[in-house]
């Protein structure tokens, strides 16, 4: 049978979900029957192989495949899934994830009456009791993006690189060999850096939230700030680099695509529970990124600065001691927003605290002001440690 679309699932741990994801696919309003549902099971240690197993059963068009050994990160599952797929196109869920019920009608007829390679919405992140519209503060898109080559409209990116929210034309994919990296975090973002380079056409529908994003404490390996999470996650910025670098004169993007991405693994960094000779290792590993990022003028979250700075300068010494006081603070600023929530009769004397504590961290938001602050504690330190 000819598919309109092909929807990879990859599936690891997700009994309490799976059929919330899967249940979102039967749905939808352009009519199951022209889905074809690729699952590959990653070696799940719950129900979850026996629940795709049962949907199969049950549908013509879902397809379950059970991989004999945990691959780690979803990039073989997935390219197990577009392998395998027939369909005209190509999307992706998360098995803890859910869709709109119209994003595959409204996904399919933009792509296929543009006869363009990528077409993408919005997304809402989401838990118990919870429901955020995502959006990309000052990037002013218009109603809708369309482009014929990512160079029309670089912005783009710098939003998020997730395949999820996205369709993709299945023989544009294949015939410019786009495929999911194996081995190493962030492999959505080597992905989409790949495709949106090599794209002949792209439309972002920027008033359209389409696809549920599920948050919560998990100990997915993606949502982990251990070391290994951290090192896989420079591993696959540094991937993402390399591409972006065999793209001819496309240098001058560096900062649109990693900015943000080294923003968010500086935070995991700072509130990561790794030694003293990890973060040292990690900072070593991804100091070229913020060598480079130097080069540019960008705009990052004040706090961050002194870190920033360390870490681009190879002082990785003084770069962990800043990320341990503002770890500290954070900490404590999290301590007091709890005690305010817990006892409204003193939130008073609480926020004054708490303003207290920002006027402090201010200072770290200027790297003169930080040296002011704290200049002969690291001087102190650091020759404890030599000592």
């Amino acid at each position: 049978m000819n598919y309109k679309i092909s929807i990879i699932v990859v599936v690891f741990n997700a009994e309490n979900f799976i059929e919330e994801a899967l249940d979102s696919i039967v749905n939808q309003t352009i009519g199951l029957k022209n889905i074809e549902v690729i699952m590959v099971n990653d070696c799940s240690e719950d129900k979850s192989g026996e629940i795709i197993e049962r949907y199969s059963n049950i549908y013509e068009n879902f397809t379950s495949i059970h991989l004999p050994k945990n691959t780690g990160t979803p990039g073989k599952p997935r390219n197990i899934g577009i392998e395998k797929a027939s369909g005209e196109y190509l999307m992706f869920l998360d098995s803890d994830d859910f869709y709109a019920d119209d994003i595959c009608e409204i996904l399919y007829n933009k792509i296929k009456k543009e006869d363009f390679d990528i077409v993408f919405n919005k997304y809402i992140l989401f838990s118990e009791g919870f429901e955020q519209k995502v959006n990309y503060k000052n990037l002013n898109f218009e109603f809708e993006v369309k482009i014929n080559k990512i160079e029309e409209n670089p912005f783009l990116l710098m939003t998020a690189p997730s395949v999820w929210t996205k369709i993709f034309n299945r023989e544009f994919i294949i015939e410019n060999n786009i495929r999911f990296h194996e081995d190493i975090l962030a492999e959505d973002m080597v992905f989409m850096i790949d495709a949106f380079f090599k794209a002949k056409g792209i439309i972002f529908l920027n008033d359209y939230y389409g696809y549920h994003y599920r948050v919560f404490q998990s100990d997915s390996l993606s949502r982990k700030k251990t070391y290994k999470n951290l090192m896989g996650m420079v591993n696959g910025y540094i991937e993402s680099n390399n591409v972006l670098k065999r793209q001819k004169n496309k240098e001058k993007y560096f900062p649109l695509i990693f900015t943000s991405h080294l923003e968010f693994w500086t935070d995991g960094f700072i509130i990561s529970e790794t030694t003293v000779e990890e973060k040292k290792e990690l900072l070593k590993k991804i100091h070229p990124l913020f060598k480079e990022l130097a080069n540019y003028e960008i705009n990052i979250k004040k706090y961050l600065i002194p870190v920033f700075s360390k870490i681009s300068s190879g002082e990785y010494d003084e770069a962990i001691l800043i990320s341990e006081i503002i770890s500290d603070f954070l900490k404590k600023e999290k301590n007091i927003t709890n005690r305010l929530k817990n006892n409204e009769d003193i939130i008073h004397k609480k926020n004054i605290e708490l303003e207290k504590s920002k006027t402090r961290i201010a200072e770290l938001q200027r790297l003169s002001g930080y040296w002011n602050y704290k200049t002969r504690n690291i001087i102190t330190r650091l020759k404890n440690k030599k000592n």
